[in-house]
């Protein structure tokens, strides 16, 4: 999602401010900023408009059933 189309759906909802909201995308461990050029962001006060809003890519869906039954038998409870 580009930035800006971000923005347009989210300042007509809340009043909070570009640093709170910069930050917020920044330490969320699901997004990413990637910039015109293809690199990643790293800090909050970089982001700018031209920039895109990605979900970092998910490694696994179900990393807790790696381990059940590694040994070929079920797990009592």
């Amino acid at each position: 999602m580009p930035v800006m189309d971000f923005y347009e759906s989210i300042y007509n909802v809340t009043p909070a401010h570009a640093d709170d909201i910069h930050t917020a995308i920044i330490e969320n461990p699901d997004l990413e900023v990637i910039t015109p050029a293809g690199g990643e962001r790293r800090k909050a006060n970089t982001i700018g408009i031209n920039d895109v809003i990605k979900v970092k890519t998910q490694r696994s869906f179900f990393p807790m059933f790696f381990d059940a039954g590694a040994d070929g038998k079920r797990r009592k409870r």
